[in-house]
């Protein structure tokens, strides 16, 4: 599965606070992804290495097509710490 490759590949890098996919209780096809990096120069490494290793993202997106594609919806949000 690829969300177990990419949890281990992703939590071994020493940039990576945290990388969790989580699954509904509730509906077993409902899954959230919590990624936490120490900087925004970090994230943006680690979404260019999903590209160059995924392939390019789909019109209008930040993501490799090959990610978003294995679910129904997706809609990256993106969040900055305040606290």
């Amino acid at each position: 599965m690829l969300a177990s490759k990419l949890t281990v590949d992703f939590r071994r890098r020493e940039d990576c606070i945290s990388y969790l996919f989580n699954q509904s209780f509730a509906c077993r096809h409902e899954f959230i992804l919590f990624e936490e990096w120490e900087n925004q120069p970090y994230m943006d490494a680690h979404i260019t290495a999903l590209v160059e290793s995924l392939g390019t993202p789909a019109p209008g997106e930040a993501l490799p097509e090959k990610i978003l594609s294995i679910y129904e919806s997706a809609k990256p949000e993106f969040y900055r710490t305040i606290v």
